[in-house]
């Protein structure tokens, strides 16, 4: 991370940036370097991105706590990537056609399941 990086974005904001690149579960230390601010600090704020859904953290009673990104926070921005890359009308049109197929799959299974039966019976 740049000096430039550390001047111009707040404490929360970098810790945030960090976690948007964190699969694995990091103590908050880890975060802390990486996000250039205290430990203290990015505990605070990695507590309010678990309130807000973003971070997950697991406790252990043999080591620290390690924060992960949620994958509610990982569904979320590739929902955000889909909206900024596709046309609302292409959407629609790839919604249905997944409907449909989910629909067809669905009645092809009671089909099968029918078919099935009248064998056992």
């Amino acid at each position: 991370m740049t000096d430039e990086w550390v001047d111009e974005a707040t404490t929360f904001q970098r810790v945030r940036s960090v976690m948007r690149t964190t699969y694995d579960g990091q103590p908050a230390s880890e975060i802390a370097d990486r996000a250039r601010v205290s430990e203290t600090t990015a505990r605070k704020h990695l507590e309010d991105l678990a309130e807000s859904g973003s971070v997950e953290s697991a406790s252990s009673t043999e080591g620290p706590t390690l924060y992960t990104r949620s994958t509610e926070s990982l569904i979320l921005e590739e929902a955000h990537d889909i909206l900024e890359r596709v046309e609302t009308g292409e959407l629609v049109q790839q919604i249905v056609a997944t409907r449909i197929r989910s629909r067809d799959a669905e009645r092809n299974e009671r089909i099968r399941r029918s078919a099935v039966n009248a064998r056992s019976t």
